[in-house]
């Protein structure tokens, strides 16, 4: 959905290393613990198939987000079974198991995120419970496609940080123009107020999405691929 979903600031010591969570550009997560990266997180436009499968670690969210709008222009209900996924369609059933304690839970994916590096998913609240998250806030998970509805052009980007601060986003983007010219900053209204998103290239194929991504973690920048439908 568009609302925050992680902070990033800026410090002294240089932009790319002073990056801490801020409004990530998504949900706010159950508590907040170190992840491992997934083993693959994100899809080629031929893997968005039933019996597809991925791994990674799965967050929730909850009543920080109860009835603001989700990506896809719905409301986000914490009791239903629904998802946020950076690069899924909207409406693509997953079958979620824990790989901790095996238990699974069906969701529709209706929101983008989680913005965070190393995670896979975001659950509502209801979905996190039935998988028994508890007060864990993140478990290593195995995604299982269940269906997906037809594909229509995509369009991916990289975002690299968000901002509470408008300043903040715009060095940030001043400093990654020299290298790379189609990097904007992006106001949004979200939850908890006004955030700047600052993201990098627009890509028709997710393989070179992914590729920009791992060039710019490479030079120490929280960078994941989202699906820029929204």
């Amino acid at each position: 959905m568009q609302r925050p979903r992680g902070w990033f600031r800026l410090n002294t010591s240089g932009l790319a290393l002073g990056l801490l969570c801020v409004l990530l550009g998504g949900t706010a997560c159950g508590p907040r613990q170190p992840v491992q990266p997934p083993v693959s997180s994100t899809l080629t436009p031929s893997e968005v198939s039933p019996g597809y499968e991925l791994q990674g670690v799965a967050s929730y969210y909850g009543d920080r987000h109860q009835g603001h709008p989700t990506a896809n222009g719905e409301i986000f209900d914490k009791a239903k079974m629904t998802a946020a996924h950076r690069t899924l369609p909207f409406n693509t059933q997953v079958r979620v198991h824990n790989l901790k304690n095996h238990k699974t839970v069906t969701v529709r994916i209706n929101d983008r995120g989680p913005y965070v590096p190393g995670r896979i998913i975001d659950l509502s609240e209801a979905a996190g419970m039935q998988l028994g998250m508890g007060h864990s806030g993140t478990t290593p998970v195995r995604l299982e496609i269940l269906s997906a509805p037809a594909e229509r052009n995509a369009v991916y980007t990289v975002q690299v940080g968000a901002f509470s601060s408008e300043k903040r986003a715009k060095k940030l983007r001043q400093k990654l123009v020299r290298r790379y010219n189609n990097t904007t900053v992006t106001p949004y209204d979200s939850s908890a107020g006004k955030i700047y998103r600052v993201r990098v290239g627009q890509e028709n194929n997710l393989a070179k999405a992914n590729q920009l991504a791992q060039q710019l973690l490479g030079e120490n920048l929280p960078a994941v691929v989202v699906r820029s439908e929204e």
